[in-house]
């Protein structure tokens, strides 16, 4: 006779590994076997961390999730597939993987049910990041499986993919010691550790022979190197120097690895002339670490000098300004006088991009008139003569234009009769109506779901009709909780008096009020719609925005009340 106490089924322990949330989906593992991977949408998420490694590191990555989600009775979606090349997993490096970021998306927006990565190290390399990230899959009921056998489902996930993450970052911190440590002997014996600056190369022949790593100088690259303290040195500026090498065609020094062709700009053409290895001085600025204190290393090499000591200290002393504005500040003693602090951020900024090149346009708004929006990309590519790249700009008289006749447009009749609509029904008590009937329906479920528990523990052998009404009761529940939460909170935070007031404005009022204090402090909230809604001048588009001010609901709002 089999254990009755070994087979009975407690409704009170969670059908998943991971805690109970207030988005629940159908869970994989209760599932038949021959309908267990059906309908789950199943992603996969591969890294490499540098460009030194291979790229075919991803297609291997893959192919072992694939493998995992055959075992599982799973099958990968194409369309969620995403994959980092030459990316760190450390925290600072997050913002920087954005196929990562667009997984966090999907999974936060509900259209991931399993995901699957070949280790978890793949994922982060950063404990809070990836303990951040558990959370968020738990939240959402996403269920996390790596090639080596790791399946977020198990009571001990949680405990293991913690060790596993501060393990991670261990790892980060010791191999950084350790390049540290590494770095610095390699340099006490002679050998180049940085990275190659633009007009060197490796004398492979040397290294070799002596096992360190020796540079030797590239004429072609050196001889750009000369030409720019050349012409830095006779007065030119920056963007001139750089317009001239843009107008050969003359590589980047990062060009290199990169499909889209690079150009010059006059920030880079500053890096390379204060870079004492151009005068024979080999200097090296180790980072600071945990164990260890910054150190400054410098090494005399005459022999890979490509100016004079002599040019390389006058090109200095000009520093990056053109000369004739550097000969003024000189003058005046000062290095020019800075507008007051304050002011706060303009309204504009972030919500206009360049048709061009995709950027959001800058706000530049002078006291003596109303100001203008333009590209600074487009602008410094022109200054350094790449072709095609003509800046444009518009003036915010024109924005105010078409932001009121799109105002007007949205403040329509029958917009603001529906919103009126919305704010006396608030006012008479729609919200506790609909409070107190989700309370009932609560009331409801949770007796119906503590019967069914009754049921299950005193019935012998297993029932999986039983059970499955148990877990549909359940997700009921927590649906029901969640419901009633946000009824609370809407409720709690409902201001009468402030519906009164905004039943009593004139919206027509409203747009010109918005837009003549455009630029005043007060104007708190700025929010972009998903889409474009105009088109600017030649091929600018911008994006609508709304706000609050002095307490007052531009009527905007109405479309998304």
């Amino acid at each position: 006779m089999q254990n009755k106490q070994s087979h009975r089924w407690d409704p009170v322990t969670p059908v998943l590994g991971s805690t109970e949330s207030a988005t629940v989906k159908s869970n994989p593992s209760t599932s038949t076997p021959e309908n267990r991977g059906q309908g789950m949408r199943v992603a996969v998420y591969a890294r490499y961390s540098d460009d030194k490694q291979k790229a075919t590191s991803i297609d291997d990555q893959i192919h072992m999730c694939r493998e995992t989600a055959e075992r599982m009775d799973y099958v990968v979606c194409d369309a969620l597939i995403f994959n980092d090349d030459a990316i760190s997993g450390q925290g600072k490096k997050t913002h920087k993987r954005t196929r990562y970021l667009a997984l966090r998306d999907a999974i936060r927006a509900g259209e991931v049910d399993v995901l699957i990565c070949d280790q978890q190290c793949r994922l982060a390399r950063s404990a809070k990041e990836a303990l951040d990230f558990l959370d968020d899959m738990s939240k959402h009921n996403v269920r996390l499986l790596t090639a080596d056998g790791f399946d977020s489902h198990e009571k001990t996930a949680r405990l293991v993919f913690s060790i596993k993450s501060v393990f991670s970052e261990f790892f980060i911190d010791e191999t950084r010691h350790r390049v540290f440590r590494s770095m610095n002997g390699e340099f006490d014996r002679g050998s180049m550790v940085t990275a190659i600056p633009y007009g060197y190369e490796i004398d492979v022949v040397r290294s070799n022979v002596t096992g360190q790593c020796i540079w030797s100088i590239n004429e072609d690259e050196a001889t750009v190197v000369r030409e720019l303290f050349r012409h830095r040195k006779n007065g030119m500026s920056l963007s001139q120097i750089a317009a001239i090498l843009n107008g050969r065609g003359v590589p980047t020094s990062r060009q290199e690895g990169h499909e889209k062709k690079l150009y010059w700009r006059a920030s880079a053409i500053w890096r390379l002339l204060e870079n004492p290895m151009y005068k024979g001085l080999y200097q090296v600025n180790f980072g600071r670490d945990k164990l260890e204190e910054r150190r400054t290393a410098q090494r005399l090499m005459t022999d890979l000098a490509l100016v004079s000591e002599y040019e390389w200290n006058v090109v200095q002393e000009m520093g990056k300004r053109s000369p004739p504005v550097a000969e003024k500040l000189i003058a005046q003693g000062t290095k020019g006088q800075r507008g007051a602090y304050g002011g706060g951020k303009h309204p504009f900024t972030g919500v206009f991009r360049c048709g061009t090149c995709g950027v959001y346009l800058s706000c530049h708004h002078p006291r003596s008139n109303a100001g203008t929006l333009h590209c600074i990309q487009c602008e410094h590519a022109t200054n350094v003569g790449v072709p095609g790249r003509q800046p444009l700009y518009l003036s915010m008289k024109g924005v105010h234009v078409m932001l009121r006749w799109l105002l007007q447009q949205v403040l329509s009749a029958d917009v603001v009769s529906r919103y009126r609509a919305v704010l006396k029904e608030r006012l008479v008590g729609g919200r506790e109506a609909e409070l107190e009937a989700a309370k009932q329906d609560l009331g409801k479920a949770e007796r119906s779901q503590a019967r069914l528990a009754r049921l299950l523990q005193q019935i012998e052998a297993d029932d999986p009709v039983l059970e499955e009404q148990y877990r549909k009761t359940r997700t009921e529940v927590l649906e029901l909780k969640h419901k009633l939460h946000e009824l609370e909170t809407g409720l709690r935070d409902l201001n009468v008096e402030a519906i009164r007031r905004q039943l009593d404005i004139d919206l027509s009022a409203v747009v010109d009020q918005f837009l003549a204090d455009a630029i005043a402090p007060e104007l708190s909230v700025i929010t972009q719609f998903d889409g474009p809604m105009f088109t600017i001048g030649d091929g600018q588009s911008g994006q609508y925005i709304q706000g609050q001010q002095n307490g007052t609901s531009i009527a905007t709002g109405a479309v998304l009340v």
